[in-house]
């Protein structure tokens, strides 16, 4: 998630220092990469989210693990200590969609139906 977010920002920043040149032939290099970003942060966060769900709804397992092997136990023990904990990236992720957004995204989408298209996907990630 990190890669991710950090590729989006440096994208987002480069675009941003783009934008001051007046050359709208350089700004079309900047969508795949922005779509690209984008896509897989919504994709990360997406699929943290379901796997960190079905772990909370599969809640603690009652007297199996009495019956279980130790071997059985010990990798039950260590998938729960390798889980990954997302949310404490999620507020640098959050920030780093707010500089994209606060982007002049017009002059990188000039159709509308692209660029909210677009906004959609990055604002379809808070809900």
């Amino acid at each position: 998630m990190d890669v991710i977010v950090s590729g989006l920002n440096s994208q987002a920043e480069a675009f941003a220092t783009e934008l001051e040149s007046a050359e709208p032939e350089c700004l079309d290099a900047f969508r795949k990469p922005l779509e690209m970003y984008s896509f897989l942060l919504f994709w990360i966060i997406t699929s943290a989210e379901s796997v960190s769900g079905q772990k909370s709804a599969a809640g603690p397992k009652e007297n199996s693990r009495a019956r279980q092997s130790k071997a059985k136990q010990n990798s039950t023990n260590n998938d729960q200590n390798h889980s990954w904990d997302h949310t404490p990236q999620l507020q640098t992720a959050f920030d780093v969609m707010c500089k994209v957004l606060k982007l002049k995204l017009a002059k990188l989408w000039t159709l509308t139906s692209e660029k909210d298209a677009f906004v959609r996907y990055i604002v379809s990630i808070h809900f």
